[in-house]
Parts: C-alpha cells; sequence; structure tokens
C-alpha cells in the first residue's frame, strides 16, 4: 500500500472511531440519569478527530440543550464551516442555544435552515415555531405550528420532554412558549 493509502485508511479508521464515540456519547446523554460522561465521550471523540462534522454536530445539539450554548454555537459554526451540506444538527444546535440565550431573531433564522435540510423532521419547525412566539408573530408560529403537527400530528411537549428535557432550564422556556398557541389541551 502507497503512503497516500495507508493515510487514507488511516483517516477512514479514525472517522469511524470518532463516530462510535459519537454514538456512545449519544446513548449515554439518552439514557444515563448521571448523563455527564456523555461530554467526556463527546471530548474523546473530538480528540480523535477534530474535524469529523457528525461529531461536532450532535455534541452541539447536545451542549444547546443543557445550556451550554457558547460550546454549541462553536462545535455548530465549526461543523458548517467543514460541511456546508450536512447542516441539520448544526442548525438544530444553533436554534436551541440562541433560543435559550434570549436572542430569538436568531434563533429563528437558524431553525428554517435545519428544517430545509431535512423538510420531514418536525423539530426544526417546532424551534421556528418557538422562536417566532417569542417574538410575537403569532400568526407565522400557528402556520409554523400546524407545519409540526402535518409532520407529527401526535406531538406534544409532554412527549417531546421525554428525550429533550435533560436540562428544565432550557427546555421549560420552549414549552412556555408553545402554550402561547392555546393548542386543545389534549395536543399541549
Amino acid at each position: 500500500m502507497s503512503d497516500e493509502s495507508n493515510a487514507r485508511a488511516f483517516d477512514i479508521r479514525s472517522s469511524s472511531i470518532s463516530i462510535s464515540y459519537t454514538i456512545t456519547a449519544l446513548v449515554i446523554w439518552f439514557a444515563d440519569p448521571d448523563y455527564e460522561a456523555a461530554f467526556d465521550v463527546f471530548g474523546r471523540a473530538l480528540s480523535i478527530s477534530g474535524s469529523n462534522v457528525v461529531s461536532l454536530g450532535n455534541s452541539a445539539f447536545v451542549y444547546a440543550l443543557m445550556g451550554r450554548g457558547e460550546v454549541a454555537v462553536e462545535r455548530a459554526k465549526r461543523a458548517l464551516e467543514l460541511s456546508p451540506f450536512d447542516t441539520l444538527i448544526a442548525y438544530m444546535a444553533s436554534a436551541v442555544a440562541e433560543f435559550h440565550a434570549g436572542r430569538f431573531e436568531v434563533a429563528r433564522r437558524a431553525a428554517p435552515r435545519a428544517a430545509k435540510a431535512n423538510p420531514h423532521f418536525s423539530v426544526p419547525r417546532i424551534l421556528l415555531t418557538v422562536a417566532l412566539l417569542e417574538l410575537g408573530r403569532l400568526d407565522e408560529a400557528r402556520e409554523s405550528a400546524s407545519e409540526v403537527l402535518g409532520l407529527d400530528p401526535t406531538f406534544t411537549m409532554p412527549v417531546w420532554a421525554v428525550t429533550a428535557k435533560k436540562n428544565p432550564a432550557v427546555f421549560d422556556p420552549m414549552a412556555l412558549a408553545w402554550v402561547k398557541l392555546r393548542i386543545s389541551p389534549n395536543r399541549s
């Protein structure tokens, strides 16, 4: 094997190991009540391959949901610089981090970019809806909420809380914004 082939094989192995660590970190974060270990595992993933977009984007989203917006925005920006084509998670991370920081207009601009990356995924539209609500744009928020429910007719904040509410300081303001829609009680 040539030196170039060896280098390419090493890059592929490093990327695969980094992604494996990222998946492990996500599982820890979702499943373990002592989720702090997930941040160490994300760190290991990025120490192996600091330019792995999967690791950067997913760690950014988890950091955003945990209220660590500065790290989230930094990693999301880096992921977007590296791959302007794999943008869903990075833009969702930005939307959550900016919403939590009270920068609702910035969150509003990030959320549709995530929605464009995957038009069939409801979470970016949820993020857009709550940002619009905080900006006082109720008609647009209702239209966005309608799109959420079109994509996921069973969506409710309590159900989303099962996976997204690791940090009430981040999640609860989004849930409170959603309440402004005054969707029937069985749809809250």
